[in-house]
């Protein structure tokens, strides 16, 4: 896929089509090039205050003035000036030979951070070893069968910048051409896999810089065009790294939404039938090497707490090397749920990449686009097609969860402290119940048992996955296990027959990807809708 896009081609292209749908007098959302020009400056000013860069700072404050005694023949000039800027920021740059050499050393590097000491020692890592880490199930057959027809938009959750890295290895693993990979900037940042990250074909996506209009504009039109070169492109739809720890409810349309454009790109084309097709993708961690940030930021933003400002930890070798010790020595796996194929306006997919209604009849999914007889764009009708994209995109997620230990002790843990009263809110939780609460180890069994029960009848309907250990005596030790192995804090800890909760947050992080299935009888207490606000 990826291998046959030479991204220097779609980095022209991308600057062409934003600069030729921007023109002067009419661009995007009703406003013409110089509107969106003094809108992204704007933009860029706020940014730089929280972002400083004197090379940043010197172009736009540079730009701002040439655009005020501009001409129309500068002003779009100046317009491509930017959105070039733009494009090399974000354009990936794919090398075959780093490709080949990175599926030899990613493996090896995997494998030591989950294959086990034993095989760091002998040398003994590579495919294999990460392979027995890494566990690939679902419609994986679908995937192959669909992506030798037509270019996937492959959509995944988001719960570590590790994701990318993950999913991209699964797609090798299952032996699909390299894919495009919409990649958070601090992974082109890391000293240690930043060389290699932007020439195996990811492209950067600053989350700083969404606000600008033009860097959107550009962002969408070079993922839309991966697809239109029939490139495959894996994206995380949630836009950031999961902050409470719960499952993404309601996905940003951005990148999700470059699927209609390409598809009506290919139909305009004419010749073999359209199509392109989205492949829904949830990722489970029994760690997240970032949750201690991320939480405290949900936190912040939902209670209002203040914490001291700390390092991401993924920017961190120190605490990747923890990480990687903590899956190893707990041996644990990292699963990857490959969901149903849809058509990008959420119809299922047959096995000959036909999309379906929901009776069940083949249909055309380009007749959608028509109107008049003719293939238009209408944003507000193609915005609604996304939506309902988005809506069978979440459920796949939500049907792909796998309920690890982590998941499951945690959620028990917490709603154990719920019914006694000693966490009526989150607040009161975070606040007056721990650290150093306490709760009974054979209570907390049986209330594992009853979740492993309640989580066995809704995998038979469906509703998400099996769980991994399907005895409570062993998913409440191999979670006291894994949590002890890696975070500074253990989430808890084993003390006389009680269980101890050593770092409330944590629990509330682990608890929250179980959030919203009605396990144990309790509600969705977190509101993604609002910015993961606590409820």
């Amino acid at each position: 896929m990826l291998a046959n896009v030479d991204p220097r081609v779609l980095a022209r292209a991308t600057v062409t089509r934003v600069v030729e749908q921007t023109n002067l007098g009419s661009g995007p959302a009703g406003l013409d090039a110089r509107d969106l020009l003094r809108e992204t400056f704007y933009a860029e000013r706020r940014r730089l205050e929280s972002h400083p860069d004197a090379g940043e700072q010197a172009f736009f404050a540079r730009a701002r003035r040439d655009l005020e005694r501009a001409g129309d023949a500068e002003a779009r000039a100046l317009l491509r000036e930017v959105v070039s800027r733009y494009v090399d920021d974000l354009a990936g740059h794919f090398d075959r030979k780093v490709h080949a050499l990175a599926t030899r050393v990613v493996p090896r590097a995997l494998g030591i951070m989950f294959g086990g000491a034993e095989g760091a020692l002998t040398g003994g890592l590579g495919l294999e070893a990460f392979g027995e880490r890494l566990v690939i199930s679902g419609e994986v057959e679908a995937l192959r069968r669909v992506a030798a027809v037509g270019p996937v938009l492959l959509a995944g959750t988001h719960a570590s910048y590790l994701d990318p890295i993950v999913a991209a290895w699964a797609l090798h693993r299952l032996g699909l051409p390299p894919f495009a990979t919409a990649a958070a900037r601090p992974l082109f940042e890391h000293p240690l896999i930043g060389p290699f990250v932007r020439r195996l074909g990811s492209y950067s996506v600053d989350e700083s810089r969404t606000g600008a209009p033009l860097y959107r504009e550009a962002l969408k039109a070079y993922a839309t065009l991966v697809l239109e070169h029939g490139g495959g492109d894996l994206v995380f739809p949630g836009g950031v790294r999961t902050a409470s720890g719960a499952l993404e409810r309601r996905p940003k349309l951005g990148l999700l939404g470059t699927a209609l454009p390409a598809l009506r790109a290919l139909a305009l084309r004419g010749g073999a039938p359209a199509r392109v097709f989205v492949v829904p993708c949830t990722i489970s961690w029994p760690l997240v090497l970032e949750a201690e940030t991320r939480v405290e930021r949900w936190l912040e933003v939902a209670l209002g707490a203040r914490h001291v400002p700390r390092g991401d930890e993924f920017a961190t070798t120190r605490r990747w090397l923890a990480f990687g010790r903590g899956l190893v020595s707990a041996d644990l796996r990292v699963h990857v749920v490959i969901g149903r194929p849809l058509d990008p306006f959420g119809d299922d997919v047959d096995d000959e990449g036909s999309s379906r209604d929901p009776r069940g009849r083949r249909l055309d999914a380009t007749r959608y686009l028509l109107d008049g007889g003719s293939l238009t764009v209408d944003p507000a009708r193609d915005a609604e097609y996304t939506r309902m994209l988005a809506a069978r995109v979440t459920a796949s997620w939500r049907a792909g969860v796998a309920p690890l230990s982590t998941h499951l002790l945690a959620y028990a843990v917490f709603e154990r402290l719920h019914r006694e009263g000693r966490a009526r809110d989150w607040a009161r939780f975070l606040t007056d119940v721990a650290p150093d609460a306490r709760v009974d180890l054979a209570t907390i069994e049986a209330d594992v048992m009853r979740l492993l029960d309640e989580v066995r009848a809704l995998a038979g309907a469906g509703a998400l996955r099996a769980p991994i250990d399907d005895e409570a005596k062993l998913a409440v030790a191999r979670a006291l296990k894994t949590f002890a192995t890696y975070h500074p804090r253990p989430v808890l800890v084993r003390e006389d027959g009680r269980l101890r909760v050593g770092d409330p947050a944590l629990l509330a992080y682990y608890r929250n990807r179980l959030d919203g299935f009605g396990l144990l009888g309790a509600p969705s207490r977190v509101d993604l809708g609002a910015g993961e606000v606590l409820s």
